[in-house]
């Protein structure tokens, strides 16, 4: 096509065989539905263009086995955008392109829907994954945060293939439903089996792993300060959880549900939300640190006070029924690590279930430290599934 062309209809070449094509330089804008009915399409050179609109219909949707839908997104483009047309929202790429190239900072809702895709490179420094940015991309089963992202977005992660995910030490925030899933059992797709945050994050926000029943593994940083209401509600195969020690809220119906858990330990003066603790059972143990006549403050809008062992709030009640014959976990108040003891040849370092350490000197002699609970991984700007 000639450069001189200023306009690429839509539907210009529909039905026919194309597998590749270059838009000329003088197209600034490709529109709505522009690559529908190129069904074999799998390569466009979008050269100079600056903004698209949903564009690519059914393109790709019979491609070749062993072909894949790769797409690179020139740093001339300015705005990538869906359409909305009566109550039906398209999205910016098809369910068929598999690999993106982005040479721009992506834009809240970019992959949204994009359920072939596997692989996405960043050619260019990102400092936040946007909201929706990858909701229901079922076949991204691997990504690398990169390292200067500092917040992800709400619905960021929502219902993707991801199956263990690092969050670096740059992440200060994690956006409501951020890596969760859909709770209509039709809907629900979710393979998240572990999450290792880095020290640096400060909130987890509402609902940000709900529903993730698959997840076994969660370690969380000793920065944290805030998890918020439903957090990991249903994160039913969870097996442990350290709090941080300077952890000052957990939200409403954060670990609800969870009742793999065996046992957890709260940092004194703590403020609670309504059940965070919900459907916990009698064999599941939550240690205290305070005393029973400590005055907690329930972490909702209404800062009500009341005495940890004297309100229904932190008896764990399985409903909001009668209080007193509604099963709950066991509380124990007061409590303290315990000690350590002495092995043959020099003392044992060992590790808290609040995320705290203890050091020991090994046979050696030899400083042995504890687990911190940050993890580390190696980053990179290409992730793929």
């Amino acid at each position: 096509l000639p450069d001189s062309l200023t306009n690429f209809e839509k539907e210009l070449f529909k039905g026919t065989e194309i597998k590749s094509i270059r838009i000329p330089d003088g197209v600034k804008e490709l529109g709505y539905n522009t690559f529908d009915g190129y069904t074999k399409l799998i390569d466009i050179d979008f050269n100079k263009v600056e903004s698209i609109t949903a564009p690519f219909g059914n393109a790709g949707s019979e491609k070749g086995e062993d072909e894949t839908f790769a797409l690179t997104i020139p740093a001339t483009m300015k705005e990538m955008n869906v359409k909305e047309v009566g109550l039906s929202t398209y999205n910016v790429f098809n369910k068929y392109v598999d690999e993106v190239v982005l040479n721009v900072a992506p834009q809240a809702n970019l992959f949204d829907g994009a359920s072939s895709l596997k692989k996405v490179t960043f050619n260019v420094e990102i400092t936040e994954i946007p909201d929706y940015m990858f909701r229901d991309c079922n076949s991204l089963t691997e990504f690398v945060i990169p390292s200067k992202v500092t917040s992800i977005g709400k619905y960021a992660f929502y219902s993707t293939g991801i199956k263990e995910i690092t969050i670096p030490a740059s992440v200060r925030t994690i956006g409501t439903n951020a890596f969760s899933t859909y709770s209509d059992a039709d809907k629900k797709f979710t393979e998240l089996t572990k999450v290792v945050f880095e020290e640096g994050t400060v909130e987890i926000g509402d609902k940000a792993f709900q529903n993730c029943n698959k997840l076994e593994t969660v370690v969380l940083p000793a920065t944290l300060e805030k998890i918020g209401a439903n957090a990991f509600d249903g994160a039913v195969s969870l097996k442990t959880i350290a709090i941080p020690a300077n952890l000052k809220v957990i939200g409403a119906y954060a670990f609800a549900g969870c009742t793999g858990i065996k046992s957890v330990i709260l940092p004194k003066g703590i403020s609670l939300g309504t059940d965070c603790f919900r459907n916990w059972t009698k064999e599941q143990t939550v240690n205290y640190r305070g005393s029973k006549t400590d005055v907690i403050i329930l972490a909702d809008d209404s800062f009500t006070k009341f005495y940890i062992e004297e309100d229904w709030y932190l008896k764990f009640c399985t409903n909001t029924g009668d209080v007193e014959t509604s099963e709950r976990a066991t509380l124990v108040c007061d409590y303290e690590d315990p000690k350590v003891e002495p092995s043959e040849g020099g003392e044992q370092g060992g590790t808290t279930e609040d995320g705290g350490t203890t050091g020991g000197t090994t046979e050696t002699g030899k400083t042995e430290e504890g687990n911190t609970g940050k993890d580390s991984a190696e980053e990179g700007q290409t992730t793929e599934g």
